[in-house]
């Protein structure tokens, strides 16, 4: 559904009317979609990283 929108073949609107869904579930779904996209960030800091392994 979301690769549709994303080639500019439907509009969300177009896209909840083919799927029967309403406008707030696609855009759920555009947002969970985005969200599991995104690599995950963390702090690997010098000192947090010495701090976890009990270095000071």
């Amino acid at each position: 559904m979301l690769k549709l929108h994303a080639a500019g073949v439907q509009s969300i609107g177009e896209l909840a009317e083919l799927f029967e869904v309403s406008l707030p579930t696609v855009y759920r779904t555009q947002e969970r979609q985005r969200a599991q996209s995104k690599p995950q960030r963390w702090n690997r800091s010098p000192a947090r990283l010495a701090l976890k392994c009990g270095a000071r």
